[in-house]
């Protein structure tokens, strides 16, 4: 039995007529064509040429188009599409091996004009000081640009007009004295300066966070009233306050009396009653970054006395101070965090750290360390707070350690497993394993 029950006159090559041709061929057949015959007819339609002119090939179908297999399927280039369906059926099916759409946040311009309008007058005092930063190293960067052909177009009136006289002659003498290394290391700086102007504006706009109204509210941080993950707090840390966020370590049952459990209980598994106030999220990265972003300004507020009564600053920063210690972050991710939160350049930091520890990083990867070790691992601690803080009703889900004598919640991230025990993990803490081995060793 032949191949190609079929017989297509191949010689034709304009597709208008390919197709009156199969309008004649089609009733003459004396069998039902199957669907692989038909198909085979419609690419005969499809392949054949608008033009006399035009050249063969599947880049002209592709123009019109039209994806068509090829005979050994060269060149079809194409993924195949499938159904969602087939896909998840497949054996070998794995979801992280799609491309997810890379979404990008879109910022507006910032506005000076506007900043001044709503900014608090603490962060406004931070913003005039970070917008001289970032004009003189504009201009400094733009007199070296002209002076070694970079840029053709003048300087920017509205730049030299917050300058005086003296201080252009100052900066223009400046440049002509940068290295392209030195040139190269304040662009950067300038990219940093002004990505702070959005973090300090983040800290009274509506993007500071997860508020409990979409509306865009001006940010005080004074008039918080709810924090997550574990929603107390209270203008004056009580006795039960500072049980709870022991700095030292992660609380215990034993800290509590039952009419503590009874009170924490209820704070866990009640809404918030004021849904319509705004709160912060410690196991939110940029909460937590918009806090260091302020923090020794908020410490100032409130050594100054001039809070008002019924503010939950002091707590707030005393819930931050908590997780941070429970992370238990290295010397020198403490030092990061300390110098990000006095608003240091990457590149000073990356100084300092050379100076102090020894350690030669890139600037670049001091934003990494930043947010993976020390504002990654602080949200972290709030998560595991939530956890241990949840099971403080259920002494059977804690453990004494055999070595440090320290109640910590059973779970393998505080203990290894161990098949022989009778709750199946080690009767010493990782920590107190880890120095264990140590001294074997």
């Amino acid at each position: 039995m032949p191949q190609n029950r079929l017989n297509l006159n191949f010689k034709l090559d304009l597709r208008s007529e390919r197709l009156n041709y199969v309008r004649s061929y089609l009733p003459t057949l004396r069998f039902e064509p199957t669907s692989e015959e038909l198909d085979l007819i419609a690419k005969y339609i499809l392949w054949g040429k608008n033009d006399i002119s035009e050249r063969d090939g599947v880049a002209r179908l592709k123009n019109d188009g039209v994806e068509l297999e090829s005979r050994r399927n060269e060149w079809n280039r194409s993924a195949q599409l499938e159904s969602l369906d087939e896909l998840l059926e497949t054996p070998g099916f794995n979801e992280a091996i799609l491309d997810r759409p890379v979404t990008r946040k879109v910022r507006e311009t910032f506005s000076r004009s506007a900043a001044r309008k709503t900014a608090p007058s603490s962060v406004l005092s931070a913003l005039e000081s970070l917008w001289r930063s970032i004009d003189t190293t504009e201009l400094e960067t733009s007199f070296y640009d002209l002076a070694h052909a970079k840029r053709t177009s003048p300087i920017r009136p509205q730049l030299l007009s917050r300058f005086t006289p003296s201080e252009i002659d100052s900066i223009r003498t400046q440049a002509a004295s940068l290295t392209p290394f030195k040139y190269l290391k304040l662009r950067h700086e300038l990219v940093e300066l002004r990505q702070q102007q959005y973090t300090l504006k983040d800290t009274y706009s509506q993007s500071v966070g997860a508020f409990l109204t979409p509306e865009p509210i001006v940010h005080s941080y004074t008039t918080i009233e709810h924090i997550a993950p574990l929603d107390f707090i209270a203008p004056a840390p009580s006795k039960l306050f500072k049980s709870i966020f022991n700095t030292e370590r992660f609380c215990a049952p034993d800290d509590f009396s039952d009419k503590d459990l009874k009170q924490i209980s209820k704070i866990l598994w009640t809404a918030p009653s004021a849904p319509d106030h705004r709160f912060i999220d410690f196991t939110c990265s940029d909460h937590l970054n918009a806090l260091y972003t302020l923090k020794h300004d908020l410490e100032d507020l409130v050594k100054s006395e001039t809070l008002p009564i019924d503010s939950n600053l002091e707590s707030l920063l005393k819930v931050l101070e908590c997780y941070e210690s429970l992370a238990r972050l290295e010397p020198i991710h403490l030092r990061i965090l300390e110098l990000k939160s006095k608003r240091f350049m990457n590149q000073q930091i990356s100084d300092d750290l050379k100076e102090n520890f020894g350690k030669l990083y890139h600037p670049n990867y001091i934003s990494t360390l930043y947010w993976k070790k020390c504002i990654g691992e602080i949200a972290e601690a709030a998560k595991r707070h939530r956890l241990v803080v949840e099971n403080l009703c259920f002494p059977e889900n804690f453990k004494q350690c055999k070595d440090c004598g320290e109640v910590l919640l059973l779970d393998e991230v505080n203990f290894v497993k161990r098949s022989r025990s009778k709750d199946g993990f080690s009767p010493r803490c990782k920590r107190c394993e880890k120095v264990k081995r140590d001294a074997r060793s």
